[in-house]
Formats: C-alpha cells, sequence, structure tokens
C-alpha cells in the first residue's frame, strides 16, 4: 500500500499541473485511504480524491481509473504540442477533456 501511495503522488501532482495547462484550474487531487465498509474485514484502498471546487464535490477514483486517465490526459497535451510546434489544428476529443476525463 505504501509503495502504491508513493507511486501515486507524483502522478498526482503532475495531473494538477496538467490541468492548469488546459486551464481546468477547478479540478484538486489527493491520495486518500478508504476504509472497508463497516463490519467488513480487509485493508483500506488507496483512492484518488477529485474534488471539483467550483462546485464543491468530490468522486474517488480506484488508482487504476485514475492512471488509465492520467495517462490519456498525458497523452492529449503531447497532442496539443505537438500541433502548436507544427502548426496544426488539434481538438481533443470531449470524453478527453480533464472536466469529463477525470470528473
Amino acid at each position: 500500500m505504501d509503495k502504491e501511495i508513493l507511486d501515486l503522488l507524483p502522478k498526482v501532482k503532475e495531473c494538477k499541473q496538467l490541468c492548469h495547462l488546459l486551464h481546468r484550474e477547478v479540478l484538486a487531487f489527493d491520495v486518500s485511504l478508504q476504509k472497508p465498509a463497516p463490519g467488513a474485514i480487509g485493508v483500506p484502498k488507496v483512492k484518488v480524491q477529485v474534488t471539483n471546487t467550483s462546485s464543491g464535490e468530490s468522486i474517488y477514483l480506484d488508482s487504476v481509473d485514475f492512471m488509465k486517465n492520467y495517462s490519456i490526459l498525458k497523452d492529449e497535451v503531447v497532442h496539443l504540442r505537438h500541433s502548436i510546434e507544427n502548426g496544426r489544428e488539434y481538438t481533443a476529443p470531449d470524453p478527453h477533456d480533464p472536466l469529463t476525463l477525470l470528473f
């Protein structure tokens, strides 16, 4: 569990920077632990808390789901950078907008 948290922390930080770069500063990220259901036996699960600061709503993503969406977001930023460098137009698909992808 500690390794999972340590692996997620820099990615969560970079995800925040990518959202800022894409003018989606309303999203805030934090790594948290989710306790098992009352009466259930088990260890806490590592989750990424995503908060929409404009609405105050939060969701918790499993680390696997966060990593998948984080990877898509990184790819979109690469596509945008390449289009700017090459003077070409590029529009990211709506499902890849950080607000849709991560919240």
